[in-house]
């Protein structure tokens, strides 16, 4: 049997998608994510700060309403990333 190698790259998951049945939770690793906080509040869509990182819970209403914002962060967070 051929030997296969195995080279470990040092991850950097800065979004994370953890799809459900009726909703979806997303990691963000977007720059001052105090700031977005209040923004997801105000529409309506739970969200939560953690270790530097933003946590939302979006329903299928809440991505088709709030696409805009959840762009702008999905954005933000790739801008960060790029920037190293």
């Amino acid at each position: 049997m051929p030997q296969c190698k195995v080279y470990h790259a040092p991850r950097n998951n800065f979004l994370r998608f953890y799809p459900k049945k009726h909703f979806i939770r997303i990691y963000a690793e977007a720059p001052e994510p105090q700031k977005w906080l209040p923004k997801f509040e105000e529409a309506g869509i739970p969200a939560e700060v953690e270790g530097g990182a933003m946590w939302l819970t979006l329903r299928p209403k809440d991505l088709e309403a709030q696409n805009a914002l959840v762009s702008e962060l999905v954005l933000a967070a790739v801008a960060e990333h790029q920037k190293g």
